[in-house]
């Protein structure tokens, strides 16, 4: 079996700016906890991710700033919920993700927003959203704030890519039911299709 010594050695060999913290004791017995409806979502991510999301709080708040992890793994269905949002039901577009295309359904993603009072809050300010997303990449985390439709709120794994996990070459604990939810839906089985041309 490969140890964590070997794992990092690979991953400096590779220029991968982080280890994965796998699933070990004592990587989670170590990490820094969140508050409790922090903690509540990050028990809902893949194992990969709970000790850097609590290590985003953590980092986070020694600079001050106050985080809440205010979404992690979602279902499909609750995808599908989020994403009719500003198409079939009322409100703003807030993903352009279907279900079964987030990296959140597969539970490698999670998204924070700053707490004042106790409250989350979403402030226009981007000095502060770079900042945040800033602490996020020094630990080795994809920022969404990078994309060319930006998603301040959004970090993911630096490691798992779409297509391996929708090819299978990546797997989570979520995986077999996120797969299995697009095996059955025709039109997801179709748009895989479709996107698997560009990779």
């Amino acid at each position: 079996m490969v140890n964590t010594q070997e794992i990092n050695q690979l991953l400096d060999y590779l220029d991968v700016p982080m280890a994965l913290p796998y699933d070990s004791e004592e990587a989670s017995s170590t990490a820094p906890e969140a508050d409790a409806q922090s903690e509540s979502i990050i028990s809902s991510l893949d194992t990969s991710m709970h000790s850097l999301a609590r290590e985003m709080v953590a980092s986070a708040a020694q600079e001050g700033i106050q985080l809440r992890i205010t979404s992690g793994y979602r279902s499909p269905s609750s995808q599908d919920k989020i994403y009719q949002q500003g198409r079939t039901v009322e409100g703003p577009v807030v993903t352009n993700a279907r279900p079964g295309y987030s990296k959140h359904n597969f539970g490698v993603a999670f998204d924070v927003a700053p707490i004042k009072d106790g409250k989350v809050y979403y402030p226009n300010d981007t000095a502060l959203w770079k900042r945040i997303g800033q602490i996020g990449k020094s630990l080795g985390l994809k920022w969404g704030g990078d994309w060319s439709k930006p998603d301040l709120l959004h970090f993911e794994h630096p490691i798992f890519e779409m297509k391996d996990l929708l090819m299978g070459k990546a797997q989570t604990m979520y995986s077999r039911e996120n797969l299995d939810f697009i095996a059955k839906n025709k039109y997801a089985r179709m748009e895989i299709l479709g996107l698997m041309k560009h990779f």
